[in-house]
């Protein structure tokens, strides 16, 4: 946490540029540092602003705002006292400042930063041992790897705050972002333990209740440190396939995808040379929803036409006309199960493509 000297100098720094008043204030009221007093008008403003639950105060000549730190899950309330035109103003970015500079005098940031970077190997192996003990990370420890997508590319911020505070007393998680709309969890997990359970307990903390994550993707448990990078490659593959291939699917791991996990390692130019060779590239624009729907449902019941039938709630000739006008605009019959392959390999291959683009 901040010195409580680097926090008033940063408070005054804050009051000579705004020319307003500033102090910090706990979830309790109590004021932790500031360059005034406040009195008991001001005060009770700071204890009926936290009772409310709401994020900004304004009154004449007074400004509050609450900030979360997800580091030391602590919850504090900025108040800028003054006679500013733009007080609202300089107390949003006055709260943001603070926030940050706790972020950065937080103990763990480095540790965070030298496991972002060991994820996205772009640090040297050689280096690693020795910047895990100087930062006291446990190199042979079994971990794995979760990666949560945002359920929106803005709301990342939210969702990496809201995980620090959900794993802000365990010493041995660590979160970082990871793209623009993922973040990364590290966490401690031995070979017995059930991953799938961690896992969906994580999207239901994030995604159910928070409505932050649309799926969250994992990778396999590794013995050490060194291992990290390949299990986040894993749980990125799974988030990314994910959101190709099974849209509704909100846990996905790895190890369960299929087919889908060899069409993700396939380079781009091979799935363009597959599509020219076995798939007319127009033919998915000329297949409306309920053939693709009728297709699908084929294939989940094994290509059975009479439970295809069933479950669709159409009559086996009617499922007969659709598959055959399948076989006129592809030139596949799904009927058969090389061509029933070939067409679920190609569709997969395509959204891959499209994705990519």
């Amino acid at each position: 946490m901040v010195s409580d000297q680097v926090l008033l100098e940063a408070l005054e720094g804050i009051k000579e540029v705004s020319g307003c008043e500033v102090c910090i204030s706990d979830a309790d009221g109590v004021v932790i540092s500031g360059t005034f007093n406040p009195g008991v008008d001001v005060l009770n403003d700071v204890i009926s602003f936290i009772v409310s639950g709401e994020e900004l105060y304004k009154a004449e000549g007074i400004c509050i705002t609450k900030e979360f730190y997800p580091g030391e899950n602590m919850t504090f309330f900025l108040t800028m006292k003054g006679d500013s035109p733009v007080i609202e103003t300089f107390t949003k970015m006055a709260g943001l400042q603070i926030r940050q500079l706790c972020e950065a005098y937080d103990s763990k940031t480095p540790v965070n930063d030298f496991i972002g970077s060991v994820l996205t190997e772009s640090i040297l192996d050689i280096n690693i041992d020795r910047e895990a003990r100087q930062l006291g990370v446990d190199i042979a420890a079994d971990r794995i790897v979760f990666v949560a997508e945002a359920a929106d590319e803005d709301g990342v911020s939210r969702l990496l705050e809201e995980a620090k505070r959900l794993f802000s007393t365990d010493e041995k998680s660590y979160v970082v972002v990871v793209g623009k709309n993922k973040i990364a969890v590290v966490t401690g997990c031995g070979e017995d333990e059930d991953t799938v359970k961690k896992a969906s307990e994580l999207y239901e903390s994030l995604g159910k209740e928070k409505d932050l994550v649309r799926r969250v993707g994992y990778g396999s448990v590794t013995a050490d440190i060194f291992g990290l990078s390949e299990s986040f490659s894993e749980a990125m593959t799974a988030v990314d396939a994910g959101r190709m291939f099974f849209p509704g699917r909100q846990v996905i791991s790895c190890d369960r995808l299929g087919l889908g996990r060899l069409i993700m390692e396939l380079p781009t130019a091979l799935c363009e040379r597959f599509l020219t060779e076995h798939f007319k590239r127009s033919a998915l624009d000329n297949m409306d929803a309920e053939l693709l729907a009728t297709i699908n449902a084929f294939f989940d019941n094994s290509l059975n036409i009479s439970e295809t039938a069933r479950q669709l709630f159409v009559h086996r000739n009617t499922l007969i006309y659709r598959l055959n006008k399948v076989q006129k605009i592809t030139g596949l019959d799904v009927r058969k199960f090389d061509d029933a392959i070939t067409f679920k390999v190609s569709v997969m291959v395509h959204k891959k493509i499209e994705n990519t683009k």
